[in-house]
């Protein structure tokens, strides 16, 4: 077995901290936008604008990496035109076997009443989305 003193166990610690912040930057780049499915499906873009009507489903896949303990969280979503339906993580195919490779998140809405809303995500650790991201997305939804 190994046998580590306080100080080497500190160091460990802190290296193991750092990789992990800074892999959630890095985990949101590991796939190229280019590489994300067609329009329709939600294609990465830096702010997105999509028109469905009333009762449409619909999704967004953005790139991220679950390793690293970051996720997409909506901040912004007016409830009563667009709910959230669903909110999954999914491993990239060719990433099979693959320790901390990268993957999507998908998200699932449904439109509910005719109008307009934006929907804000932010890429981050849950638990301090208000205090630090990595990555945000803007969409803006036109029931009709």
């Amino acid at each position: 077995m190994f046998a580590f003193n306080r100080r080497q166990l500190g160091i460990l610690g802190f290296v193991l901290l750092a990789v992990l912040v800074t892999g959630c930057a890095r985990g949101v780049a590991a796939l190229k936008p280019e590489e994300t499915p067609a329009s329709g499906t939600g294609a990465r873009a830096d702010h997105e604008v999509r028109r469905v009507a009333v009762g449409d489903e619909f999704e967004l896949r953005l790139d991220a990496n679950a390793s690293t303990g970051c996720s997409w969280q909506v901040t912004v979503l007016d409830e009563g035109v667009v709910e959230l339906l669903s909110n999954e993580y999914v491993e990239a195919s060719r990433a099979e076997g693959r320790l901390g490779a990268a993957g999507q998140a998908v998200l699932r809405f449904r439109a509910l009443t005719a109008g307009q809303t934006v929907i804000r995500l932010a890429y981050g650790h849950a638990w301090e989305l208000d205090q630090a991201t990595y990555d945000t997305y803007e969409l803006d939804v036109a029931v009709e």
